[in-house]
């Protein structure tokens, strides 16, 4: 997922402190789907981010909807899908700090 925010204009960073257009992880976490069955575990992963924009009209509900578009992840011999994105916005001084949770399932 970093790899495809890159692409939209934002930059990478492991630090807290955000400066405009850039993004950090902030988690990451495993968890058992809801498609799971006893003869076919499948799994999820939750990948929680912050983006900072000093632009306060910036439409993250476009951004949101590209990033879901994108659809299906390969990672290794796995395909991911986008299967929830949700979005939070905080008013800062400066800007606002959105924080992304992005589900990827399974195929």
């Amino acid at each position: 997922m970093i790899q495809i925010i890159k692409s939209k204009g934002f930059k990478y960073t492991k630090n807290d402190d955000l400066i405009d257009n850039q993004f950090t992880l902030v988690s990451k976490s495993i968890e058992e789907s809801e498609y799971s069955s006893i003869n076919t575990p499948r799994y999820s992963e939750i990948q929680v981010f912050n983006i900072f924009k000093t632009n306060i009209e910036y439409d993250f509900l476009s951004f949101a909807k590209s990033l879901k578009l994108t659809r299906k992840v390969t990672r290794g011999a796995n395909d991911l899908i986008i299967e929830n994105i949700d979005v939070n916005i905080e008013n800062q001084e400066n800007g606002i700090l959105a924080t992304i949770t992005i589900k990827l399932s399974e195929v």
